[in-house]
């Protein structure tokens, strides 16, 4: 298995820090290099390295991926996507229960 190395770029999309962990998926090397893609974990949004380790949209380079990687790419879109709307849900929930107990004291 690889080993993690940091990456301290913003993602162009959303602009969160993207210093996560980066493993290759092929484990051939530790540190990614051109062209290669990976998934902000904050939006989702699919993005490819330069050379220099900065991040871009990635547009279309990721069809060229094997049928085995762009499974694993979309499940990681789509894993980070329920997550988000996980935590959305679970937010609500603590605003309502913090409402109702505010409103619960005020009477």
């Amino acid at each position: 298995m690889s080993k993690p190395i940091q990456i301290n770029n913003p993602c162009p999309a959303c602009g969160a820090n993207t210093n996560d962990c980066v493993v290759s998926v092929s484990g051939l090397t530790d540190k990614p290099s051109l062209g290669d893609i990976t998934v902000c974990s904050s939006c989702a949004t699919v993005l490819t390295f330069n050379e220099d380790l900065t991040l871009k949209e990635c547009k279309e380079e990721y069809f060229d991926l094997s049928p085995d990687k762009f499974i694993m790419l979309v499940m990681a879109k789509i894993g980070i996507l329920k997550h988000k709307e996980e935590s959305k849900q679970q937010n609500k929930e603590e605003e309502k229960e913090e409402t109702h107990e505010t409103q619960s004291f005020a009477i």
